[in-house]
C-alpha cells in the first residue's frame, strides 16, 4: 500500500468522532444512559464501537433492531444523554489539532465530513479550538445521504470548487473509506479509531495512517512519523480540552 498520495491534494476532509476526537468513552456512556432508560441490556463496547461512523437513528437499528416509537423513544433517550455532556471529556488525540493547523498553513482548505448532527458536533469542534479552522462542516443532513453515499463529498467539493479526486478524505472507519471511493476521491484510513485496522485494510484506503504525522507525511507536509509514534487507541495519547492543554 502506498505511504503517499498520487496527486496533490485541493482539500481535505476530516470524519471527526475517532479520527480528529476519542469520542468512543463519551458515546459508550449515553448509550448506557439509553439502554438503561429503556429497560433493555446495552451492547458491548466493541459491537457500539461498530456502529461508529453511520447517523444516530441508523447506529441505534444497528444494534437493536428497534423501529418506530421505540427507535423515536431511543433516540430522544441518547440526545438527553448527549445535552447533559461535559465536553470537557471530550479529547482530541495527540497531534490531529497540530495536523490541521499544518494543512491550513500550506493554504490546504480542510474541512470535516460527520455522521454526528452539528447540534453536537459544532460545540465540540469549537471546544476543541478547530471550528474555526475549518472551511466547511458537513453533516449527513446537509447532503441527504448519510455515509457510505458520497453526497457529503460532492457537497464540499461543489462549495470549495474543486473536483472530488482532488480531495482527500481521512477517517477511521470503512464507512469513510468506501464514502471516498464513492466519490472518487482519495482516502487515508487511520488506525486509531473505532474500527480495527483489518477492517480498513480491507476497505483499501490510498493510504494507511498510524499517526497523524504520517497523515502530513501523505500529504507531503511533513517526513513519515518516527517508528516510535502512537500506533492506535491504546497508545496514542491525547490532548485535553481544559483551557491549559
Amino acid at each position: 500500500m502506498a505511504h503517499t498520495l498520487p496527486r496533490t491534494p485541493a482539500a481535505v476532509v476530516f470524519d471527526f468522532d475517532g479520527t480528529i476526537a476519542d469520542t468512543l468513552a463519551v458515546i459508550t456512556a449515553c448509550y448506557r444512559e439509553m439502554y438503561a432508560a429503556l429497560g433493555d441490556p446495552c451492547p458491548t463496547d466493541r459491537e457500539i464501537a461498530a456502529t461508529i461512523g453511520v447517523p444516530l437513528e441508523t447506529a441505534i437499528r444497528m444494534q437493536s433492531g428497534y423501529t418506530d416509537e421505540m427507535l423515536s423513544r431511543a433516540v430522544d433517550a441518547y440526545r438527553d444523554a448527549m445535552r447533559r455532556l461535559d465536553l470537557s471529556l471530550v479529547e482530541a488525540f495527540d497531534g490531529m489539532p497540530e495536523a490541521i493547523r499544518a494543512c491550513v498553513d500550506a493554504a490546504i482548505p480542510v474541512a470535516v465530513a460527520s455522521s454526528r448532527s452539528h447540534q453536537s458536533l459544532d460545540p465540540m469542534l469549537s471546544a476543541l479550538g478547530l471550528f474555526d479552522t475549518m472551511a466547511m462542516v458537513v453533516d449527513h443532513t446537509d447532503a441527504g445521504h448519510e455515509k457510505p453515499h458520497p453526497a457529503m463529498l460532492a457537497v464540499i467539493a461543489e462549495s470549495l470548487g474543486v473536483d472530488p479526486s482532488l480531495l482527500v478524505m481521512v477517517g477511521d472507519t470503512t464507512f469513510d473509506v468506501e464514502m471516498g471511493h464513492a466519490a472518487g476521491a482519495m482516502t487515508i484510513g487511520v488506525t486509531w479509531g473505532s474500527h480495527e485496522r483489518i477492517s480498513i485494510e480491507r476497505a483499501n484506503p490510498t493510504v494507511i495512517a498510524d499517526s497523524p504525522s504520517q497523515i502530513l507525511a501523505a500529504l507531503g507536509l511533513t517526513p513519515a512519523a518516527s517508528p516510535g509514534a502512537p500506533q492506535g487507541r491504546e497508545q496514542a495519547r491525547r490532548t485535553r480540552l481544559a483551557s491549559g492543554r
